[in-house]
């Protein structure tokens, strides 16, 4: 076992039982589905604007943080992923389905 990862990414991952003969990596560090594990950092979410709304729905939820953007593809360009919000009652229950939430910028998302 190595020390934990401080930096959010990928790294290609290859299997020994008996730490000698190691499973083939067959696209030599190619990061794809097969071989590779994917790593983040916890996202920060520093405010939800507004913090109340009715309870018939229909009012954006702005959501401002840090690390959404840690996400990348294997030529470094930026992931886009497709970010969803849900909504819990006082009690934990949740309310209604997921939704898509919108980017507005590398801090900021609208559910």
């Amino acid at each position: 076992m190595t020390q934990p990862v401080n930096v959010p990414g990928a790294v290609v991952v290859s299997l020994s039982g008996n730490g000698q003969q190691y499973s083939d990596d067959v696209t030599l560090h190619f990061r794809d589905r097969s071989n590779t594990y994917e790593f983040f950092q916890p996202i920060l979410v520093e405010d939800i604007m507004p913090n109340i709304a009715t309870a018939g729905g229909h009012t954006n939820i702005h959501m401002t943080g840090m690390l959404f953007d840690q996400f990348k593809n294997h030529n470094g360009t930026a992931k886009e992923l497709d970010w969803k919000c849900r909504f819990k009652d006082g009690m934990g229950n949740i309310i209604g389905d997921e939704r898509n939430m919108t980017r507005v910028s590398d801090i900021e998302y609208i559910c």
